[in-house]
């Protein structure tokens, strides 16, 4: 049996600035026919849709969602439709849990004894309140990005300064011995920590560590043997193999930036393979 898992996609209405998929419905749908011929299970594993972010300051999210789903409608009635997905609510997309009746998490049997647990991770960092009951600050910081990418989009289409964190971000997560402490460098690390304190408001860890903690949270969740943790949420790809053939998989943000990741899954080997799904390998 072979499974793909995926997450983070943020797919918002075409050439918005909120999406940052950036991939049209014909490409999507092309990608996901090539799955369905080669893997037995594809796991949707949280923030596939992007409901957070608007030209307006106050709005609602669950109007946002209605928005979204109908503009990508062809690739919603496929994740419906094929009983091969397996589609599972994130932080950015919680209006679905109402909307379509998605689960939060789940605990499945696979083939060759393993088992699969997955949810987006969301929910071990804050309790749902704190996505539900948005604060003012969130509004106005994701406002502040529809905007910053808005005002990005004629000369760079594929400019997101979501991305640009997540790189600055990425230096840090794994420093390189040529950064040095220049101003920019600087700079950049207070804005980081300006940040964090932003989304660590009200909730139970921090974001700087916390894919860390998914870490030891996978595996306080393995069994004996044989069992497959998969979270989403951090942006940070990971595949762990611990004892007894358990694994904890995180795919990452999947978009241009990073490649387009999914990692995949094969029970009859017990193999965790990482695939990066290229433009050229997705028709664009």
């Amino acid at each position: 049996m072979k499974i793909l898992l995926t997450s983070d996609w943020h797919m918002g209405i075409y050439q918005d600035p909120g999406d940052t998929l950036k991939l049209d419905n014909n490409t999507v749908l092309s990608l996901l026919s090539s799955w369905e011929q080669e893997y037995d299970l594809i796991v949707l594993n949280g923030d596939i849709l992007e409901s957070l972010k608007s030209d307006k300051v106050f709005f609602s999210h669950y109007d946002q969602t209605l928005e979204v789903l109908k503009a990508r409608k062809p690739i919603i009635q496929r994740f419906l439709e094929n009983p091969k997905y397996l589609w599972l609510v994130g932080n950015h997309d919680y209006p679905l849990e109402t909307i379509l009746n998605l689960p939060l998490h789940i605990e499945i049997p696979l083939s060759n004894e393993y088992t699969l647990i997955a949810e987006h991770g969301h929910l071990l960092r804050a309790p749902k309140t704190l996505y539900s009951h948005f604060g003012r600050h969130y509004y106005f910081m994701y406002w502040l990005i529809w905007y910053i990418d808005k005002c990005h989009a004629l000369k760079k289409p594929k400019f997101s300064i979501e991305f640009v964190f997540e790189q600055w971000l990425d230096e840090y997560r794994k420093p390189s011995p040529t950064i040095t402490q220049s101003k920019f460098h600087l700079l950049k690390k207070w804005l980081l920590r300006a940040a964090f304190f932003i989304v660590d408001m009200k909730a139970d860890q921090p974001a700087h560590n916390f894919a860390d903690f998914l870490w030891q949270r996978a595996q306080s969740l393995f069994k004996t043997q044989k069992t497959i943790v998969f979270f989403g949420h951090t942006h940070d790809s990971q595949i762990k193999h611990s004892d007894n053939h358990n694994f904890y998989i995180n795919t990452g943000r999947f978009c241009s930036r990073t490649a387009y990741p999914t990692t995949v899954f094969d029970t009859i080997t017990g193999e965790a393979m990482r695939i990066y799904n290229t433009p050229d390998s997705i028709g664009n």
